[in-house]
């Protein structure tokens, strides 16, 4: 599986990183880092349900497991 990175991200959807880094650090669009303060990591079905405005399937999981 391949993951998009910020700059990928940016140049796909035209939106600014700055737009997109608030998006990330809330959780609205599902990402990892694999280090902290390193490059942000997005699977590409959880990037295109985003721009769908919809919330992926990692997203949709998380809601669904008992507390």
């Amino acid at each position: 599986m391949r993951f998009l990175t910020m700059d990928e991200l940016v140049k796909e959807s035209g939106i600014s990183r700055f737009t997109l880094m608030p998006a990330l650090q809330r959780g609205d669009l599902h990402g990892f880092q694999r280090v902290k303060r390193g490059t942000w990591r997005v699977d590409r079905p959880c990037f295109d349900a985003w721009m769908a405005g919809e919330k992926c399937e990692h997203q949709t999981a998380k809601k669904g497991k008992a507390a």
